[in-house]
């Protein structure tokens, strides 16, 4: 089972599963909760690349970086 930890102090470590379900990220635009499709994860490991640094946008951010696409 994948999970992530954080180590809060020398005494306590966190840690939590990593399930299909519930994998997060903020909007790079508006800072909005993202809920990340594990097909996306899966994509993009599949094509060589690496999680770090991965962006992915809420609908309304999108939307409005499509529409300035045609511009």
């Amino acid at each position: 089972m994948l999970y992530v930890k954080a180590r809060i102090n020398d005494d306590v470590e966190i840690r939590v599963n990593i399930y299909g379900d519930d994998i997060y990220c903020s909007c790079p635009d508006c800072g909005k909760e993202v809920s990340v499709d594990e097909d996306v994860i899966l994509d993009v490991l599949k094509g060589g690349g690496c999680l770090t640094g991965i962006s992915i946008c809420c609908e309304e951010c999108a939307a409005k970086r499509i529409g300035r696409a045609g511009d």
